[in-house]
């Protein structure tokens, strides 16, 4: 079996600086400058203007001239500002983005039919008996570079990073950055492995990193050392698989898109415009939440058994609660009232309220379990799969529940609700493929 996944070519494709590249290559007056890609909401906050979005704006994506003066994913509007007072702040596209995406998806499923879409600007190809046919592992992804250029234009470019293995391989990718190609042989692999620190491998973030400096491991090479028995009691079984990856075994599958399995939660988290301990404004964004996620919960056929509230405070502290469900549902009510008395804990002691999260989980699909059928539920669902096609047609919210409308003129100005049309990137790639 080792000997099999030895044997594999995979090869990591990841769009650089992907929102803002699109951007620059829709608009020829924002090519070779520094810009950052913000909410559509962003701009219409108070205290913002033209071109500039509210100081409590972030960054969403950042150009590659704006990551090359320190501008990153996710900092303050203020902070990057501070770092490169020329940028440029820029509203996002969601549909053209998506647009892009089904275009190089199409690209990338011509040399392969075995590729995982990891996310929407990057995917895993296993080429392991397709690259003859193209000339090679590298020959074909010099070809991807080309198709993808003559397609989207020469400001979408991508890194590919090409390993045995679909871990070290989007780790190679990530070498070479922007338009890189970096081939990652297996007996490079401990020296390339020495030179990053642990973070840099997919599958170990910041806290599994301090975990793992806990206990004695601070580089890969200790990890590859570790005894096997204490990295399985300390991480499960996911504490063995790095360790075959830092003595270059990964034997990560790449499963194709069409293959995925369910997934095993549905949230939403909501920053709102503006940190605040009035019950009303809080349980209005709890509500749009529980509507959001109950939508995506229809929309995928799937059904929750347990829901979770999570409440982020002003000095950015962070409380959670969840609780079973009595039965399988997908209906937003229910949700906001389980959810309602998750977090009243939480909010009675009147602290400002920065974030709201709802996530649904214990899913399966519909089909799989027995729903209430009691006339009121059966008149609920009817409304809701009315409204669903209603707003897909129309835009978010376009219809909603009256208990809704009191909050309208706190939701209109905030970016999380601005993006009407929600992207489903697999999914729809299946349709128009």
């Amino acid at each position: 079996m080792a000997i099999g996944y030895m044997n594999r070519t995979i090869l990591h494709v990841d769009m650089n600086s992907y929102f803002a590249s699109v951007e620059q290559q829709a608009n020829p007056l924002l090519r070779g400058k520094a810009i950052a890609v913000s909410g559509p909401g962003a701009l219409r906050l108070p205290g913002s203007t033209p071109g500039n979005p509210s100081p409590r704006s972030v960054v969403a994506a950042a150009s590659i001239e704006a990551k090359a003066r320190g501008v990153k994913t996710a900092m303050p509007y203020f902070m990057a500002k501070q770092i490169c007072p020329e940028l440029i702040f820029v509203v996002c596209h969601p549909e053209r983005y998506h647009d892009v995406t089904q275009r190089f998806l199409r690209i990338l499923e011509h040399y392969t039919p075995i590729m995982e879409i990891f996310s929407m600007d990057e995917a895993f190809l296993d080429v392991t008996d397709t690259q003859t046919y193209f000339g090679g592992s590298i020959a074909l992804a010099h070809r991807i570079k080309t198709d993808i250029r003559a397609e989207m234009g020469d400001w979408v470019r991508c890194s590919i990073g090409i390993a045995s293995g679909k871990i070290l391989a989007k780790l190679a990718s990530e070498l070479k950055k922007p338009d890189g190609l970096v081939v990652l042989k297996d007996q490079d692999i401990a020296r390339t492995l020495a030179k990053v620190p642990l973070t840099d491998l997919c599958g170990i973030a910041h806290r599994t990193a301090a975990h793992m400096r806990a206990i004695g491991i601070c580089t890969f090479a200790d990890l590859a050392a570790y005894p096997t028995g204490v990295l399985k009691k300390e991480f499960g079984v996911r504490g063995v698989e790095l360790q075959m990856i830092a003595l270059g075994q990964d034997r990560t599958p790449v499963i194709p898109y069409n293959q995925v399995p369910p997934r095993k939660s549905i949230g939403h988290a909501y920053t709102l415009p503006f940190n605040s301990a009035d019950p009303k404004k809080v349980l209005g964004v709890l509500m749009r939440l529980c509507e959001q996620v109950a939508r995506r919960a229809r929309d995928a056929g799937m059904v929750g058994e347990e829901v979770s509230a999570g409440v982020r405070f002003n000095h950015m502290g962070f409380a959670y609660n969840h609780q079973r469900l009595d039965s399988f549902t997908n209906n937003a009510r229910i949700l906001y009232q389980v959810c309602e008395k998750l977090i009243l804990p939480f909010t009675s002691c009147r602290v400002p309220v920065r974030l709201l999260s709802v996530t649904l989980h214990r899913l399966a699909f519909g089909t799989q379990v027995q729903l209430p059928l009691c006339s009121g539920e059966r008149a609920q669902r009817q409304l809701d799969t009315a409204m669903d096609k209603i707003n897909d047609r129309y835009g978010e919210f376009i219809v909603r529940r009256a208990s809704l409308v009191r909050y309208d003129g706190w939701h209109k100005e905030s970016p999380g609700y601005a993006m009407n049309k929600r992207i489903k990137i697999a999914e729809r790639f299946d349709e128009f493929s």
